[in-house]
C-alpha cells in the first residue's frame, strides 16, 4: 500500500512541473501559437487553428496589463502585514530568535562582484532580513538556501553580509535544501522549532508560512520584494514587468494547489 502511496505521490508530482512549465502565460502562449500553426496550415482545421492563432496573443496581452498582474500579486501580497519600523519599536519581540531568510537565487560567478551574483528578488529579502535583524541585536540570521552551484546561496549570502559589516558569528548557513520545504525541515533539523521571523518575498509568503507552520513553526511574517502598493488607473498597455508578475503570482498559485495535495497525500 505504501509503495502505491509513493507511485501515485511520484506521478502527481512530475505531472506537477509538466503543468508548471507549459501552463506559465509565456511558453502556454508559445504552445497555443504552435498548435493554431499546426491546425491551420498542416491538418486543415482552419476554425480551430485560427482560435489557437488569436488566444496565443491574446492571452500574453492579458498577462502583461497591469489590472491583470496586479489583481493576482496582490491577492497574495496582501494576506500578510508588513513589519515596519514601528512594529518591531512598539511590539515585543523579545522571544524571536532568528530571523530567517529564504533564498530565491545566487550564481556563483568569482569575476563579478559580490552583489551581482544575487538576483534582484534575492537582494530584496536579504536586506529586510537584515535591517530586521539589526534593530533586534538578541536575534541571529538564518541564511537559507542550497542550490546548484560550487557555493550554496545561503553562504554566499553570508559572505555579502560580512562584506558589508556584519558579524559573522551571528550568520547561521543552512545551504542543502532545495525547495521551501526542505528549507523549513532542514532549519527546524538545525535550530528546533524556536521562534522565528520568516522574510521572503511577499508573493511568496502564503505557501513559505503554509509550509513552516506544517513543519511545526509559528512564524512571524516578515514580506518582503513587494511588487504592487496600491490600484492605479494605468493604461493597458502591456508591459514586461506586469507578466514577470503575473508569472511570480500564477507560479505561487500552483505551488499552492500542489502543497494542498501533498498534505492530503501524507507519504511516509
Amino acid at each position: 500500500m505504501e509503495l502505491i502511496e509513493k507511485s501515485i505521490f511520484q506521478m502527481l508530482f512530475n505531472f506537477y512541473f509538466l503543468i508548471k512549465t507549459f501552463l506559465m502565460p509565456g511558453p502556454f502562449s508559445v504552445l497555443l501559437l504552435i498548435s493554431g500553426f499546426i491546425f491551420f496550415f498542416f491538418l486543415k482545421f482552419k476554425k480551430t487553428g485560427k482560435f489557437f492563432l488569436i488566444l496565443g496573443p491574446l492571452l500574453i496581452y492579458v498577462a502583461s496589463i497591469y489590472p491583470v498582474s496586479y489583481f493576482l500579486v496582490f491577492s497574495l501580497e496582501r494576506q500578510y502585514p508588513f513589519l515596519t519600523e514601528e512594529r518591531l519599536h512598539l511590539e515585543d519581540f523579545s522571544q524571536v530568535a532568528y530571523v530567517v531568510v529564504l533564498g530565491n537565487g545566487s550564481f556563483y560567478q568569482k569575476h563579478l562582484p559580490m552583489v551581482s551574483q544575487h538576483t534582484n528578488v534575492q537582494l530584496m529579502r536579504l536586506m529586510e532580513g537584515y535591517r530586521i535583524y539589526h534593530a533586534l541585536p538578541h536575534t541571529q540570521m538564518i541564511l537559507s538556501g542550497g542550490g546548484s552551484g560550487p557555493v550554496a546561496e545561503g553562504e554566499m549570502m553570508k559572505t555579502l553580509l560580512v562584506s558589508l559589516g556584519a558579524n559573522p558569528q551571528a550568520l547561521l548557513v543552512e545551504g542543502k535544501s532545495g525547495n521551501t520545504w526542505e528549507e523549513a525541515v532542514n532549519i527546524k533539523d538545525m535550530v528546533g522549532l524556536k521562534k522565528i521571523i520568516l522574510v521572503t518575498s511577499a508573493v511568496h509568503m502564503p505557501r513559505a508560512m503554509m509550509l513552516f507552520r506544517k513543519a511545526g513553526f509559528d512564524p512571524i511574517p516578515a514580506p518582503a520584494d513587494i511588487r504592487f502598493h496600491n490600484f492605479s488607473d494605468r493604461s493597458f498597455w502591456p508591459s514586461g514587468r506586469y507578466l514577470q508578475s503575473t508569472e511570480a503570482a500564477w507560479y505561487e498559485y500552483l505551488g499552492l494547489i500542489k502543497e494542498k495535495i501533498k498534505f492530503l497525500m501524507p507519504v511516509k
